[in-house]
């Protein structure tokens, strides 16, 4: 889901949490599932310090790198 995505990399912890609450996979992948997962982005683009990340592991995210095993820039997205 495109919502959940753009909340991670936004930083956006309220978002996240309620779309969380309403059922949604926290392991959502980008690009037709092929792309990197909410916690990998959230590594990548705030550090692995950030609440986002803290918040994405405490509720059981993997982090799951894209399939091509090469980070883009987010604009090439």
């Amino acid at each position: 889901m495109l919502l959940f995505s753009e909340a991670v990399r936004g930083g956006h912890l309220d978002v996240a949490e309620y779309l969380i609450e309403k059922g949604l996979d926290i392991n959502l992948r980008t690009h037709g599932g092929t792309g990197g997962s909410p916690l990998w982005w959230a590594k990548h683009i705030h550090g692995k310090d950030h609440e986002m990340v803290k918040f994405l592991e405490k509720h059981g995210a993997r982090d799951i790198e894209p399939d091509n095993g090469k980070p883009k820039k987010v604009e090439e997205y």
